[in-house]
């Protein structure tokens, strides 16, 4: 199974899930590839988080970046967010479903260190959490 973890991250704490989902798969994460490149994969884990510069919303990046996948060639979709809310993972999921790929009934969420909010996080815990999140998804 060809599985790939992508992320968008300004902050770094969506980074930090990511690499911890993908060490849990024994994969690699990475940042967004560039609107118009050609992801294939089984399952696909895609991070992001809601941004205050963007209306509490996605980043555009990752807007443009869910319209170019292919649902011919990316099977699943598990997505994982940090920041203040999980509506990062709504709003992936809707941009996904409306692309016609199939999406996990489940998603990740933990909060995320933003300038003196949350400090800590993601902590130990939330890492590890994401870790068991990403082999309960690939699983099935």
């Amino acid at each position: 199974m060809e599985v790939k973890v992508l992320y968008h991250s300004k902050t770094g704490n969506t980074k930090k899930v990511g690499e911890a989902i993908a060490d849990a798969l024994g994969c690699q994460s990475a940042k967004l590839p560039h609107v118009g490149s050609d992801v294939a994969a089984d399952l696909l884990f895609l991070g992001a988080a809601v941004y205050a510069t963007h209306d509490h919303g996605l980043d555009p990046q990752m807007v443009s970046f869910i319209r170019t996948l292919d649902p011919a060639k990316v099977k699943r979709v598990a997505v994982y967010c940090t920041g203040f809310s999980s509506a990062a993972a709504k709003l992936m999921e809707t941009g996904l479903r409306n692309r016609g790929l199939k999406v996990a009934p489940e998603s990740f969420y933990c909060e995320g260190k933003f300038l003196l909010f949350k400090a800590g996080h993601p902590n130990a815990a939330d890492l590890d959490r994401a870790r068991t999140f990403g082999k309960r998804i690939a699983k099935g």
